[in-house]
């Protein structure tokens, strides 16, 4: 028993030394960084959905067998600390079971909903969505929108917000 402490204080010891080093970049800025549900203007990449309550609307034009489909609309508000360029958007789309529908954009789907990918040092960037979804079990509760950003260094980097549905 008195073995315990030891054991576990070495243990301590070394998940600290582990973290230190993960977060030793030593001046370089290559890898994946990932930031949760960013809302300080001083993050790095700030990335907010408005409203963060989204209403559903009735989508008739599908043809779905179990639910009816959905359409919303929202902003996605953008602020780099620096100049990036965005790479990739995902919705993610969860109901109340935990199940996650995906819908990603990349490429020229992503060009002809940003117009230009680049965005700039501290200036803010809104880009109205209005995505199309259901056809599922259940009707969606939230949304994750992650973005994927490079900056000049090649570094990359994806920031996520969350929104709800009413």
């Amino acid at each position: 028993m008195k073995r315990l402490p030891s054991v576990l204080a070495a243990m301590a010891l070394a998940a600290t030394a582990i973290a230190a080093t993960a977060c030793d970049d030593s001046g370089v800025h290559r890898g994946t960084f990932t930031g949760g549900l960013v809302s300080s203007p001083s993050a790095t990449f700030a990335v907010t959905v408005a409203p963060i309550t989204m209403p559903l609307i009735p989508a008739s034009r599908f043809l779905c067998p179990l639910t009816q489909p959905f359409s919303t609309t929202f902003d996605l508000v953008i602020v780099p600390a620096r100049q990036v360029i965005v790479d990739g958007l995902t919705l993610e789309f969860i109901d109340s079971f935990g199940l996650r529908t995906t819908s990603l954009f990349s490429g020229t789907r992503l060009t002809s909903l940003f117009g230009t990918t680049t965005l700039f040092s501290s200036v803010p960037r809104t880009i109205v969505l209005q995505p199309e979804f259901g056809c599922g079990l259940v009707i969606p509760r939230s949304v994750n929108v992650q973005v994927a950003m490079i900056d000049a260094l090649g570094g990359r980097f994806a920031s996520t917000a969350v929104g709800t549905f009413r």
